[in-house]
């Protein structure tokens, strides 16, 4: 079907009658395992052991890796479905010490299964076809030190796509091979992202007519966001008119002189909605009475839902209000005269 073999980075189309050869079908496997890691590496960002690959040392003389899986720095995954028995390792060239430092680690086959020439199962061995790891012994230095003797240089160790599962202390006497260090093993790091939302909209205020106060309610519809629990919103408002008159002047203008606020709180959290009041206030009562029955306001909100862990802590949040890219279209008057007639208004639930 194609003329040369793929790389992984070619999707493989079929067609109704067409003629397949092993070779096609092996380059699909291909793409679905380079689509795979571009997904740990981009999304997760983490290598390590994910599951299993414990490790226990029997009768002092043998280290027995339980079945786990893990991921390399290419995002490829190390698998074995059966324990794996290790002998201790060979003492070192030109070592003159009594004891040695050595970690066990795995790394991916890079020839797949099926490796073995014709790819038979062997009378009482391993399934060629099976997919397990490589391994080997590294040596990590000399656990003592000789008095002048020359000590051989650690073997190197290409961390990422080689994963270090356990140190040992090997003593070449018995041979004996020591409990498992497990400080430089590496486990695999879940990225666990929180659900972000927001959006912007403008829309009247409500105003109680019987109410003589400058406070008007706003309900937020946060239905099209998804949340699955009630989130930790924040909200920032401009009321356009009033960045009018201020440019405007005028008597109104005059007004805003004396204007305080508008201060902004949410309240009613939920899943799908929050209300928003907005209190204003006077600093002389020479204008008395409610100068704007109607005002629209510019809402630009942000729902933050953890999936797990703490509150975003009080620091956090000037950040996500500021910086957050919902905010990125003011201008710079609209950021200066947000301090006298614009507000910021936070909400949060607790959280076991």
């Amino acid at each position: 079907m194609t003329e040369k073999r793929q790389n992984g980075a070619q999707r493989i189309r079929y067609f109704d009658g067409q003629l397949l050869t092993a070779r096609d079908l092996q380059d699909d496997v291909a793409y679905e395992a380079r689509m795979r890691g571009l997904h740990v590496r981009a999304l997760h960002n983490t290598w390590g052991v994910a599951l299993g690959f414990e490790v226990t040392v029997q009768n002092d003389v043998i280290v027995k890796v339980s079945p786990g899986i893990a991921y390399d720095c290419h995002g490829r995954e190390i698998f074995a479905a059966r324990d794996l028995l290790v002998g201790p390792p060979p003492p070192p060239v030109s070592s003159q010490g009594n004891a040695w430092l050595f970690d066990l680690v795995i790394r991916y086959d890079e020839r797949g299964p099926g490796r073995r020439d014709g790819g038979l199962v062997c009378l009482g061995g391993v399934n060629p076809d099976e997919e397990r790891p490589l391994w080997r012994w590294r040596f990590a230095g000399e656990a003592d030190d000789p008095a002048g003797a020359p000590m051989p240089a650690p073997d190197p160790i290409r961390l990422g796509e080689e994963i270090p599962l356990a140190r040992f202390l090997i003593q070449p006497a018995a041979p004996q091979i020591g409990a498992p260090d497990f400080s430089v093993r590496r486990n695999a790091q879940g990225l666990v992202r929180p659900h972000i939302a927001g959006d912007q909209i403008q829309q009247q205020l409500q105003h109680p007519s019987n109410s003589a106060e400058l406070s008007y309610t706003l309900t937020v519809d946060t239905t099209t966001a998804g949340f699955n629990q009630t989130p930790f919103y924040f909200a920032r408002v401009t009321i356009p008119y009033l960045l009018d008159l201020a440019q405007q002047g005028g008597d109104d203008a005059e007004i805003l002189r004396h204007l305080l606020g508008p201060f902004v709180s949410i309240r009613a959290a939920a899943r799908q909605s929050f209300v928003l009041d907005v209190r204003f206030a006077l600093s002389t009562p020479r204008f008395g009475g409610v100068p704007w029955k109607q005002l629209y306001a510019v809402v630009t909100w942000v729902g933050l839902e953890p999936t797990n862990g703490c509150t975003p802590s009080a620091l956090a949040q000037p950040y996500l209000l500021f910086y957050f890219p919902l905010f990125a279209g003011l201008t710079s008057f609209d950021t200066a005269f947000l301090l006298n007639i614009g507000s910021l208004g936070t909400q949060g639930v607790d959280r076991p």
